[in-house]
């Protein structure tokens, strides 16, 4: 039977590998590991860290990286030294760790060592995809992998009595003061978490309020998909109004709003926040007044057709993507 090792810091990278393994009845044979050598590894480093590592780690089958991609770079680095199969998972820009820095040599070997017969990139988005291909990395399959989040008591989770909380939830990631004027002054209610806030319970929690409304900052996160999981609804600006956030405000946080402005426009465009394939996943304002508008006028009859819509539209993602993981696995 095949013995995995999967390496990562992430947390929500860690859930969604673990419910993947569940889910394929090889839950027993992963083992997780934090990475305790840093985010950036130059050539001589990898080579030290994977001394550190072969002895120890010829007992597994395969090797999974999904938090960042540096930290495969030791066991790229020595391929012929080893049998085992490499999985890179992108789950951010794969040369994430690579500031100021001039590392060709980098490059060079992640792009020739994406059609080696036993190393499979993939990614969990569009954008990772899209720009690990404009740097010459080959994938196993043409479309990401996404999320596969474990769908628990779907039934339970849409029933109206679990929605009991009239406000909308927000989570604060430091930027809560620069727009909470904006709900005050249109008299939208809602609950604040995170940070200098308290915490939520859980996804359930979060669950049971009108709707969550988010801010995007990246092209995809674990918790979007954790929260598609509950049948979470979010509210999130549309593609007009998050353009206007990040070009006319300093504080708007978008990761990608300094690239190129090619690179900047296509992370919005593929973004899992507005591919056409996630539109009817989520309610879109075009600004705070129209926010206002929409959730006073929101019908318990529309909530509940939207979260049968994302159970149904969750129920596919995870049966296509589990067949993905499957043919990568077991091959």
């Amino acid at each position: 039977m095949k013995q995995i090792l999967h390496i990562t810091n992430h947390i929500g990278t860690t859930k969604n590998i673990k419910s993947v393994f569940k889910q394929l009845n090889l839950f027993e044979n992963l083992k997780t590991e934090n990475w305790p050598h840093g985010y950036y590894i130059d050539s001589v480093q990898a080579n030290n860290i994977w001394n550190n590592y072969k002895e120890y780690i010829h007992k597994y089958n395969i090797l999974i990286f999904t938090d960042t991609s540096m930290v495969a770079r030791p066991f790229l680095q020595n391929i012929d030294d080893h049998e085992f199969l490499i999985i890179i998972y992108i789950t951010n820009r794969f040369d994430w760790g690579i500031w100021n820095k001039d590392d060709s040599e980098y490059y060079k070997l992640y792009s020739s060592m994406s059609t080696h017969k036993r190393v499979r990139f993939c990614s969990d988005n569009n954008y990772d995809q899209y720009y690990a291909e404009q740097n010459n990395i080959s994938f196993y399959f043409d479309k990401p992998i996404k999320l596969i989040p474990y769908l628990q008591d779907t039934i339970a989770i849409i029933n109206e009595n679990k929605i009991n909380n009239n406000k909308l939830f927000v989570y604060n990631r430091g930027t809560y003061e620069k727009y909470k004027d904006f709900l005050y002054n249109n008299k939208i209610e809602h609950d604040v978490f995170g940070e200098n806030y308290s915490f939520y319970r859980d996804f359930e929690h979060i669950s049971e309020y009108k709707a969550f409304l988010h801010l995007p900052y990246q092209v995809n996160i674990q918790t979007l998909w954790e929260c598609l999981g509950y049948n979470i609804i979010f509210f999130i600006p549309s593609k007009t109004f998050i353009y206007d956030l990040i070009k006319n405000t300093s504080w708007y946080y978008w990761e990608e709003k300094t690239r190129i402005n090619n690179l900047f426009i296509k992370s919005i465009e593929i973004a899992e926040w507005y591919i056409m394939e996630n539109e009817d996943l989520f309610f879109y304002f075009d600004n705070w007044e129209d926010l206002k508008e929409k959730i006073t006028n929101l019908t318990n009859d529309e909530i509940f057709a939207k979260k049968n819509k994302i159970s149904d539209f969750m129920k596919l993602n995870n049966y296509v993507n589990i067949k993905r993981w499957e043919n990568i696995i077991c091959v």
